[in-house]
């Protein structure tokens, strides 16, 4: 009696666990999930959604507005695109 008790318990805390790391996990954008600030990743989802609108000076800005944003980390500046010379 004890142990089903016990092994009842046990099952719904690791189901309860399960379902809060599924949420964290799901509810996170991919640039998130990449280890890119909102800060960053927000002006360069508006960049990419801008391009393909053939809007082509706004993602400049946004590009500019997630470049200048400050202590960007490895991930972030491999995350940029560069423009290349030539």
């Amino acid at each position: 009696m004890i142990v089903t008790k016990l092994r009842a318990a046990a099952t719904a805390l690791l189901l309860g666990m399960a379902v809060v790391t599924a949420g964290g996990i799901l509810s996170a954008t991919p640039m998130e999930a990449a280890g890119v600030r909102p800060a960053v990743g927000n002006p360069l989802n508006d960049a990419m959604k801008a391009t393909r609108a053939g809007n082509f000076s706004a993602a400049q800005n946004s590009l500019r507005q997630a470049d200048g944003v400050s202590g960007l980390t490895e991930t972030e500046k491999a995350t940029m695109p560069r423009q290349e010379n030539g």
